[in-house]
């Protein structure tokens, strides 16, 4: 008896129910379906692509921002730096231009006192060597090599007695004699007049044979129409 209650339960349900009729889909139908589907998960494909696309452009576009922040901070510290190195350049340039002043004014300094030197060391010779029985004498002989090669330079001070008011005049002989590889030779200065009041300076070059060295320095000093040299110098190199 329960199954037959059920039975009829089940049974009234079912025709309690409309009836509905479907139609059944052909190949085409099922084609179009199915393209329809691809279609639309193309399509959410896509959507999603061109999200996730725009997506990292704005994240690319934030990052370069923030790269191109930082350069230009970067770049600040590079102005900056070369600033500070062309301020420290020419706080040197101006540091070397001050040296080299500095360097030059020293340096005429030393050839100013040297001059002075020479001078003081010239009256010095003046005052020990004057003699006041001679009209004239040789203070100072002496023959260096010169800045030409083979080339000796010769120079001579000399100086009138203290009472002498009058201009000497007279001439200067000069023989320098020489050795080259162990034969001697000389050469003889040409006389030349020599005109001066108190002191005169006398100098001059003489050339040698390329192997030849000085031996002695022989000067005269001759007034005009004495035989009889007033003064003489003899001295080796």
């Amino acid at each position: 008896m329960p199954l037959k209650r059920l039975y009829r339960i089940q049974r009234a349900r079912l025709t309690s129910q409309p009836l509905n009729l479907r139609p059944s889909l052909g190949w085409r139908a099922q084609m179009l379906r199915w393209l329809a589907g691809i279609c639309v998960l193309v399509a959410c494909t896509a959507a999603g692509l061109w999200f996730g696309y725009g997506r990292g452009v704005a994240a690319a576009g934030e990052r370069l921002q923030m790269e191109t922040r930082g350069l230009g901070a970067m770049q600040e510290k590079l102005d900056h730096a070369l600033a500070q190195e062309e301020s420290l350049r020419q706080q040197l340039t101006v540091a070397e231009s001050a040296r080299q002043a500095l360097a030059s004014a020293v340096a005429t300094a030393e050839g100013e006192a040297a001059q002075a030197r020479q001078s003081l060391s010239f009256f010095d010779t003046l005052l020990t060597t004057n003699d006041r029985n001679r009209p004239v004498s040789f203070a100072a002989c002496d023959l260096v090599a010169a800045d030409t090669p083979n080339r000796w330079r010769w120079r001579l001070l000399a100086v009138q007695g203290v009472d002498r008011a009058a201009e000497f005049s007279g001439q200067l002989a000069l023989i320098v004699s020489y050795s080259d590889a162990g034969k001697p030779g000389r050469v003889e200065v040409k006389p030349q007049p020599v005109r001066f009041r108190h002191y005169g300076r006398l100098e001059g070059e003489v050339e040698f044979p390329a192997s030849a060295k000085p031996v002695a320095l022989d000067a005269r000093l001759l007034m005009d129409g004495q035989p009889q040299p007033v003064a003489e110098c003899n001295k080796k190199p």
